[in-house]
């Protein structure tokens, strides 16, 4: 079963660090991709439709507001560097 327990993976801020570290790990790496190794950091063999709901849901929270991910508009996230501008996001 892909349910995800309404107990885990509550925590915004352990979501978004997650996303951050499999970013920083790739440098640069697809939107799905990055929602399947996220996953992975929880300890869960599949990604299931409501996982991927969570993860992605904390996905675009990040990406709107631009502060540590960004999307290339190709559908690849990367971290945001220091020659990036808050117009860039």
């Amino acid at each position: 079963a892909s349910t995800v327990p309404s107990t885990e993976l509550s925590d915004n801020l352990e979501i978004a660090l997650a996303l951050q570290q499999v970013v920083r790990d790739s440098v640069q790496i697809e939107r799905e991709e990055l929602i399947q190794r996220s996953s992975r950091l929880f300890g869960f063999l599949r990604c299931g439709p409501e996982l991927k709901e969570v993860l992605g849901r904390e996905l675009d929270a990040q990406l709107a507001h631009g502060r540590a991910l960004l999307d290339d508009g190709a559908g690849r996230v990367r971290l945001r560097g220091d020659h990036d501008t808050a117009e860039t996001a």
